[in-house]
C-alpha cells in the first residue's frame, strides 16, 4: 500500500506514532459512547494488549507494514452488533482520523474505515452477494 505509484509514499517511522494516537483518539471516544463504550468495557480487558494489536493491524491497513498476522473477524463475531454499531464506529474512527493524521494517510483511514464498516457489516451479519464481491478483495488475512 504505501508508496505505490498511485499513492504518496509516507515516511513509515515517524507515522506509526500517531498512528497510535489516531487509535487512542479512537477509543477515548468509543469509551465515552453511549452505543460502543459498553461493548469495549465488556470485551476488551487487556488494553495494553489491544492497543498493541491495534497498532499493528492499523499500520497494516495504511502503511503497508506485514505487523499484523492475525485474523481480525475471529475476536468480533461473539459480540452482539447491529447495523448502528458498524456506523458508529466508522463516524468515531472518522473523526479520530481526521484529528490526528495527517494527509495522506488521513484520507486513507477515512476510505478504509468506511470500507470496513460496508464490509464488517456484511462478514458479521451476510445479507446480499453483491457486498460479498466488494468486500472479498479488502480483506486483512494473512
Amino acid at each position: 500500500m504505501a508508496g505505490s505509484a498511485a499513492e504518496t509514499p509516507v515516511d513509515v517511522e515517524a507515522m506509526e506514532p500517531l498512528i497510535s494516537a489516531c487509535i487512542r483518539n479512537f477509543y477515548q471516544k468509543g469509551n465515552a459512547d453511549p452505543l460502543l463504550g459498553p461493548i469495549f468495557k465488556e470485551s476488551i480487558t487487556d488494553w495494553d494488549d489491544h492497543f498493541t494489536h491495534m497498532d499493528a493491524f492499523w499500520s497494516r491497513i495504511l502503511l503497508g507494514t506485514s505487523r499484523y498476522k492475525r485474523n481480525p473477524f475471529i475476536p468480533h463475531h461473539p459480540l452482539k452488533l447491529k447495523d448502528e454499531h458498524f456506523d458508529r464506529w466508522r463516524d468515531l474512527f472518522q473523526q479520530a482520523a481526521v484529528e490526528t493524521l495527517p494527509s495522506p494517510v488521513k484520507e486513507r483511514a477515512v476510505g478504509a474505515a468506511a470500507q470496513m464498516a460496508h464490509c464488517w457489516r456484511y462478514q458479521m451479519m451476510p445479507a446480499e452477494e453483491e457486498t460479498a464481491d466488494s468486500c472479498n478483495s479488502h480483506q486483512v488475512n494473512p
